[in-house]
């Protein structure tokens, strides 16, 4: 549990920011560097290139990049690649189940070989989508793009205010589940901080824990260790999250805010006991869809408000849907008071944080990615 945590990379596909698996690592290591300069005469037109165009140019070389390595490989290996039924349930699986939300399933609508990729039409509610797989199923190109097209820049996310059903009250209860390694559940962690800095005691701000844990025994550890934090050292909770939310590095940071570790140590023992963490990620006839451990210690209110992913925000016992930029949750929260402090008339960054470790921003807000079954 003291290990440091490799900060998770991202790549921006659908427009948001996705996790990176180890089949498409090879990927991200690839930089690319731009240089653009312009010089005409005085009589000439001024030409601009949108920030939309430079994106799918990137996205286009990256393909072009990416097949082009894939063609020129040598082909004297034994594999005879996957059957088209293989790569359609290959690649349900992983998009279902890593790239949606809880309730959105995908379909492929057609398959086919095409210059030794498979290329698929993808469904997404209504929208489809050209993607592309290897043929022995170890890289997944979630997008193609057609050249010859040139779609229109995207508008810009709004963010989203509660619904005009979530009650009022004079010290609003925020309860955030998330999972501790969920790159969305830290990018909206990241996002919170800055409104717990700001409004205090004012609201009541709690970070609580999904059910179940997608991520494996480091998310369990992590989240039985966070529990414990709060239970010893409530007033240091968001210090410590602070820091772990940098690197991941449990360790460090637990020296860092000098913690007792043989009191959180006795706490862990006792919680675990008491929810039958260890049991139930050993006996795997408790998880989640056979696949996920349970993580029960705030199962009746994962129940209660029907939580089924990471990140999920609830605010006065109702589900709130919100961008993840500081300024946009301290609205989301704001509004949910009979009558809002001072405080809510300052501004908080407006930038969406990264996903995953560390704290940078991300280019697009991915307020409808998460982690979930």
């Amino acid at each position: 549990m003291g290990n440091a945590h490799t900060p998770i990379k991202t790549i921006n596909i659908w427009g948001v920011n996705l996790e990176e698996n180890e089949q498409n690592k090879q990927v991200s290591k690839h930089k690319h560097k731009s240089k653009h300069s312009n010089k005409r005469h005085k009589d000439e037109e001024e030409v601009t290139i949108s920030k939309a165009a430079v994106w799918q140019i990137l996205c286009v070389l990256l393909v072009i990049a990416l097949v082009v390595v894939i063609m020129l490989k040598p082909q004297g290996g034994s594999s005879k690649g996957l059957g088209e039924e293989e790569i359609k349930t290959k690649t349900l699986d992983y998009v279902n189940n890593n790239l949606l939300q809880p309730g959105i399933t995908a379909t492929i609508s057609s398959i086919e070989k095409d210059n030794g990729l498979y290329k698929m039409v993808i469904e997404v509610q209504g929208q489809q989508i050209n993607s592309y797989m290897t043929a022995d199923g170890k890289v997944f190109f979630p997008q193609g793009l057609v050249i010859e097209k040139t779609a229109a820049a995207p508008t810009a996310p709004t963010a989203q205010a509660p619904p005009p059903d979530v009650p009022k009250s004079d010290k609003p209860a925020v309860e955030l589940f998330v999972m501790s390694h969920c790159p969305y559940g830290t990018q909206i962690e990241k996002g919170m901080l800055p409104v717990v800095d700001l409004l205090g005691d004012k609201a009541d701000i709690q970070v609580k824990f999904v059910n179940y844990a997608m991520h494996g025994k480091k998310e369990v550890d992590e989240e039985l260790f966070q529990y414990c934090i709060k239970q010893e050292y409530p007033g240091q909770y968001f210090k410590y999250l602070q820091c772990f939310l940098n690197e991941g590095n449990t360790a460090e940071c637990t020296k860092e805010l000098g913690f007792d570790t043989n009191k959180l140590s006795d706490c862990t023992s006792k919680t675990d006991e008491e929810f039958g963490i260890s049991a139930d990620f050993a006996d795997k006839s408790t998880w989640s869809g056979g696949r996920y451990p349970r993580f029960a210690i705030y199962d009746e209110k994962n129940k209660e408000y029907g939580v089924r992913g990471s990140p999920t925000l609830v605010i006065n016992g109702k589900s709130v849907s919100s961008s993840r930029d500081s300024n946009s949750l301290k609205n989301a929260i704001c509004n949910a008071f009979n009558k809002a402090p001072e405080e809510c008339e300052q501004s908080l960054p407006t930038a969406s944080p990264s996903p995953g470790f560390g704290f940078g921003t991300s280019t697009t807000d991915s307020a409808a990615a998460g982690c979930g079954v």
